[in-house]
């Protein structure tokens, strides 16, 4: 696999992949077996890895939702903490 630096024609793309995979979280599709399989923490280091490699790159970021303690407690044991932000967006 050849990871390269994103293009602006690869826009759409990632619209579009961001938007499906916000459809299987969000909409529970990822079946209860598959839950404490290391998926993420697999991923999670994958990213930072590649993260640090990047000179433009000060940190990672990922959001979840507040009343989700299981997913919480996983990234609390890969060395992330909670901010104090607040998520606010408007629907249309």
């Amino acid at each position: 696999m050849t990871i390269r630096d994103g293009r602006p024609d690869d826009l759409t793309t990632t619209l579009e992949f961001n938007t499906a995979m916000a459809r299987e979280t969000e909409g529970g599709v990822l079946r209860p077996q598959a839950w404490k399989q290391g998926v993420y923490r697999a991923l999670g280091k994958a990213v930072e890895r590649l993260a640090k490699e990047k000179d433009d790159v000060c940190g990672v970021r990922l959001y979840v939702i507040r009343d989700n303690a299981a997913a919480r407690a996983v990234y609390e044991k890969m060395g992330m903490t909670c901010t104090g932000y607040r998520l606010y967006e408007k629907e249309f």
